[in-house]
């Protein structure tokens, strides 16, 4: 893929403490009991396709903490200490804001390339590490991974706060819902990007004058001793990664982007005492493997530089793209995918306006979508 993520992934810190983070807000009637934090995003002006793409509970409208208005996109987080989240078998991102992550979950950061031509990124309240920018909102976020044999179902027993996640280790019986969501981020100058970074943590102050400011350590001569923090940029993409395969992988299953940006966020609906019930997903009998097989992938997306399928189950997938005449005139995938949101690019460039129809092949099923390039 030609398109760049902002990705940031920092060594685990072991810590003996809690840190400050933020879980997006139940529905704007609720009060946070504390703090909250709030962006506001003002994407793509042109052909604005930010939206809500789906959700598990067509009746349900009220996904938390996520304002699609018109043009904007507002995010409102509650502040809340990380002692309160619960391990769960499914992996989830919190907002980070402290200066590390809780323990065991991984750094990054998810930078958006926002609208340039009448710009208003705003945000409300104590936002950092988090960065909004005129035209560049970058957002510090925290990777938690699954843990085994959780008996919770939800990550907090306050069950007002969201949180995105990979639903497909969720099961429908949990009381959780979903919501996938698409923002459509500045196709101008296209600065998604990747700042690789490594956590100094021999970088200390050791007195005798030393100082530290701006994350180094000066001596009496105001010289730098040492930097806390130890920045390369880099580039990355799906297909020549710098960072782990399994983190990358894992990610792209709650949050990845390509032009656009893609989201999928979860809520409990159940009530307190049932977030520690026993799992129903360790209960319930395994899906026989011909039926997990037998389900198409559907084509959720499609512009002039990428097209997004959701596999429901592992396995050989071919995606093409064909002229009414039946004509392939890309080959967009032809290769092993695991379930969950797959973006993949492609370049239109030699391709004529007109209609077109996009296809999905999976054990011998197709799933097709007529699509117009314009």
């Amino acid at each position: 893929m030609n398109k760049k993520l902002a990705i940031v992934i920092l060594a685990a810190t072991s810590m003996c403490f809690a840190t400050k983070i933020g879980v997006l807000k139940r529905d704007a009637s609720y009060k946070c009991p504390g703090k909250q934090v709030y962006f506001d995003l003002d994407v793509e002006d042109d052909d604005n396709d930010t939206k809500i793409m789906s959700r598990s509970d067509k009746n349900d409208k009220k996904i938390p903490g996520i304002n699609i208005d018109g043009g904007h996109a507002k995010f409102t987080y509650c502040v809340v200490d990380s002692k309160e989240m619960l391990p769960v078998s499914f992996d989830y991102v919190v907002l980070r804001l402290d200066d590390s992550c809780p323990k065991g979950a991984t750094e990054f950061s998810f930078t958006h390339d926002t609208e340039n031509d009448d710009n208003a990124n705003h945000k409300d309240g104590d936002i950092s590490p988090n960065v909004v920018n005129k035209d560049i909102v970058t957002f510090e976020y925290c990777f938690v991974p699954k843990a085994k044999n959780a008996s919770a179902k939800y990550p907090f027993k306050n069950v007002q706060y969201g949180v995105f996640a990979n639903r497909d280790d969720i099961s429908n019986k949990d009381h959780i819902t979903h919501f996938y969501v698409k923002i459509d981020d500045e196709d101008t100058k296209k600065r998604n990007k990747v700042v690789s970074v490594t956590r100094n943590t021999k970088c200390t102050c050791s007195g005798g004058g030393q100082y530290a400011r701006n994350d180094k350590c000066y001596n009496v001569k105001g010289q730098v001793v040492c930097s806390f923090w130890n920045t390369e940029t880099v580039k990355w993409n799906h297909n020549d990664s710098y960072i782990p395969g399994e983190i990358e992988d894992r990610l792209s299953h709650i949050m990845s982007s390509t032009r656009n940006t893609l989201y999928n966020v979860i809520k409990w609906t159940g009530s307190a005492s049932q977030i520690l019930a026993k799992s129903v997903v360790a209960e319930a009998p395994a899906a026989p493997v011909a039926a997990q097989m037998n389900v198409v992938p559907e084509i959720k997306g499609f512009d002039h530089s990428s097209v997004t399928v959701e596999m429901q189950s592992a396995g050989n997938v071919d995606i093409a793209i064909m002229n009414v005449n039946g004509v392939v005139v890309a080959r967009i995938a032809k290769e092993n995918l695991l379930p969950g949101v797959h973006v993949m690019n492609w370049n239109s460039s030699l391709v004529p306006n007109g209609r077109y129809i996009v296809t999905a092949k999976q054990n011998g099923k197709m799933n097709s979508k007529v699509v117009i390039l314009k």
